[in-house]
């Protein structure tokens, strides 16, 4: 990539420690704080498409840095590669919060076989990129591979998070953040988004002298 395995090694390293982290925590603390929470489900999920295209556009830096940017011997623009594999280290990691408080509330009172069935699989996926980061090696060597496994993981979460947020925004109707549920009485019930809450107190009785 035009930098010595001394420099190189190093600065790699300090990527990959220095983003996630980071990324993680920032995320979890814009979602409690702009988005109200993961309750808010359409919030949450207009915030995971906004960190999944600003993922994927950082991930396009890198094979512009290798291919686009090169000098005349072939090495690769260091300053943006960098910043491309940074940003999106950084912000494939923010949404890490949403997809579990998403996965535990999305269906009511499934919180705990919710959380089963989402670490199980963010594991299964855990173990499958790296096996097809390998082959991706293989055939397209250590740099082209490392790019189009970051290309395609971004693409496949920009997928996710649209896919996700169109089926939230079709199907539900919870208030935006900020907002308060709205209470409509009907037939002397006070009924909630989730069914009756209460049921009205009725009218005082009252005699009449004839």
């Amino acid at each position: 990539v035009g930098l010595s395995p001394r420099v190189s090694y190093p600065t790699l390293g300090f990527i990959f420690v220095s983003a996630s982290l980071p990324g993680t925590l920032l995320g979890a603390l814009v979602v409690a704080r702009a988005a109200g929470g993961y309750t808010h489900r359409r919030p949450t999920c207009l915030l995971v498409a906004r960190c999944a295209v600003a993922t994927l556009l950082c991930a396009l830096l890198l094979p512009l840095a290798s291919f686009g940017l090169c000098d005349a011997q072939g090495r690769t623009d260091m300053p943006v590669f960098i910043a491309g594999a940074y940003g999106a280290l950084f912000l494939g990691a923010a949404p890490t919060a949403s997809f579990v408080g998403l996965a535990v509330s999305v269906v009511p009172d499934t919180a705990t076989h919710a959380s089963s069935v989402q670490f199980f699989a963010q594991t299964l996926v855990k173990l499958l990129v790296p096996t097809l980061g390998d082959l991706a090696i293989q055939h397209l060597g250590l740099l082209g591979g490392f790019e189009a496994v970051v290309v395609g993981a971004s693409l496949a979460l920009v997928a996710s998070a649209l896919a996700a947020l169109r089926h939230i925004s079709n199907n539900s109707t919870e208030p935006r953040a900020g907002g308060t549920s709205t209470l409509v009485q009907q037939e002397g019930q006070v009924v909630g988004e989730r069914g009756p809450l209460l049921r009205a107190k009725p009218p005082p009785f009252e005699s009449h002298a004839v």
